[in-house]
């Protein structure tokens, strides 16, 4: 999908080529390009395993309708990020304001309907420059992709200055969004035309109930900017229209309890809300973290426990119901992790010591009985029998992750927040993994006033004599739990 341009009548066959002899182009670019050129196509399917150009099938195998009318599409010719089923209703001259302390995207409350061209005017601006306007949540660019199951390029942004009224629009159309410049002290007026009223949700908006009645009945817009106080969610709208404000606002307290216990493990204060956009495609894996945080469209799905907003099944003993929590609650530890304390082969460990803190305080899931962990019981035990070999350790994260919870059992999670918060305050310089796992050892050891020399040992840790001789007047952990009855000749200094 890319070029807005009319069909020749009988010409656009689904699945000819656009010329008569398929083209080698190089990228999708030059696949519109081509597309332009011959004024044939609206629609297209680019193959980079080909490098070719298609027409566009649609589910049915036919002819595809006309898709000419300025920004009202037919679903076979944009399926994501998504169609309007009928022509929505256009506004114009609706102002917002924001003020600002960082850098993140402000959701104004509107939609930009695709192809349409959305003005805005700087009515009011004070402190930093560098604002700007953004179409569109998916902000993953799948360019250099060879499978791609959405169209690459799905945002688009202009900066805005305080004369010039600004034009943009996008051929996918989506959600409209400032982005803050970096700086405290910053505040912005616009005025905005041609746009569409979106569903959108804030749980620090007093009046939130009666706002979400209102539009559940008249916004029109595609997809919905769902916030907590420190967490925000762009996800379609149909999935949650008919969601109730209190049941909306009990989700996202438990999404923002969450964000908070990261937080208060690292003895940190959230500076600016989490953003979570499902898509139909992260341009990593199935979720990967940033700015924003990125999932696949499953956890947009309302009939699935994976569903973001799943509240069948929650109860006292296990207040987060659905599955996805792990997940997210992973996402947003990746956005914790310190390169202080994570070395090479703890990219996707040290980021679930925050997984299962929040699993364990928040969801009332308690240490040591994940059915993931026990599937990998077997390779455990092998590991350990086999000499424990740490390069071996380094490439299983669930292996890996072992030992951090050992530590949190055995010490309790207070122990982890004196050593987060020791290092925030300390800031150390470590240049090398060797110095991050020796500060490492030594710090949690202090901490606790226990020397773990013999459990890191015991794991296959390389430890530096420096460190062995810092914690040599503790008095040595005394730890036998089922892990260690593996091997416990190996728990020694």
């Amino acid at each position: 999908n890319g070029c807005n341009l009319l069909r020749r009548s009988g010409w656009d066959i689904p699945g000819n080529s656009i010329l008569p002899v398929p083209v080698q182009v190089l990228d999708y670019a030059s696949c519109c390009s081509k597309c332009q050129g011959t004024s044939n196509c609206a629609a297209f399917v680019y193959s980079p395993s080909t490098k070719t150009c298609q027409l566009k099938r649609t589910a049915s195998g036919g002819v595809q309708k006309n898709d000419s009318i300025t920004g009202y599409y037919d679903p076979t010719t944009i399926a994501f990020p998504g169609v309007f089923e009928r022509a929505p209703r256009m506004l114009s001259g609706v102002t917002f304001s924001i003020q600002s302390n960082v850098s993140q995207w402000h959701s104004v409350g509107y939609y930009a309907v695709a192809d349409v061209v959305v003005e805005i005017k700087v009515l009011a601006k004070v402190g930093a420059s560098g604002w700007s306007v953004q179409i569109g949540c998916h902000s993953d660019d799948l360019s250099g992709l060879g499978t791609q199951r959405r169209p690459p390029l799905l945002y688009l942004t202009k900066s805005l200055n305080s004369s010039d009224t600004v034009q943009i629009s996008l051929h996918y159309g989506g959600l409209l969004f400032l982005r803050s410049p970096d700086a405290s002290g910053c505040s912005i007026t616009v005025s905005l035309n041609n746009v569409v009223l979106t569903p959108t949700y804030n749980l620090i908006d007093s009046n939130r109930a009666t706002n979400w009645q209102y539009q559940q009945r008249n916004a029109e817009g595609l997809w919905a900017d769902i916030a907590g106080r420190y967490i925000v969610y762009n996800i379609p709208s149909n999935t949650l229209l008919k969601m109730k404000s209190a049941e909306l606002d009990s989700v996202l307290q438990l999404w923002d309890s969450a964000v908070l216990a990261h937080h208060d493990l690292r003895g940190t204060k959230p500076i600016r809300r989490e953003r979570v956009v499902s898509d139909e495609q992260p341009l990593l894996g199935y979720m990967h973290a940033g700015y924003p945080i990125v999932t696949m469209m499953d956890v947009a799905n309302p009939n699935s426990e994976l569903f973001i907003f799943y509240k069948q099944y929650q109860n006292k003993s296990n207040p987060c119901g659905g599955s996805t929590y792990w997940g997210i609650f992973h996402e947003i530890g990746h956005n914790m992790q310190r390169s202080w304390w994570t070395f090479d082969g703890t990219i996707e460990v040290t980021t679930n010591i925050f997984t299962v803190h929040a699993m364990d305080t928040v969801c009332k899931v308690r240490l040591g009985i994940y059915d993931w962990r026990n599937d990998q019981i077997s390779l455990t035990r092998t590991y350990i029998l086999q000499g424990a070999i740490f390069d071996e350790w380094k490439k299983n994260p669930a292996i890996g992750l072992l030992i951090y919870i050992q530590l949190a059992r055995e010490f309790g999670w207070d122990s982890y927040k004196s050593v987060f918060r020791y290092y925030e305050n300390i800031k150390p310089n470590l240049s090398t993994d060797q110095q991050k796992m020796d500060y490492w050892i030594e710090t949690f050891s202090r901490q606790v006033q226990k020397n773990l020399v013999p459990l890191f040992n015991f794991w296959g840790f390389p430890i530096s004599k420096s460190t062995k001789n810092a914690t040599a007047s503790l008095p040595t952990a005394k730890i036998s739990d089922q892990l260690i009855q593996i091997a416990p000749q190996r728990y020694t200094i």
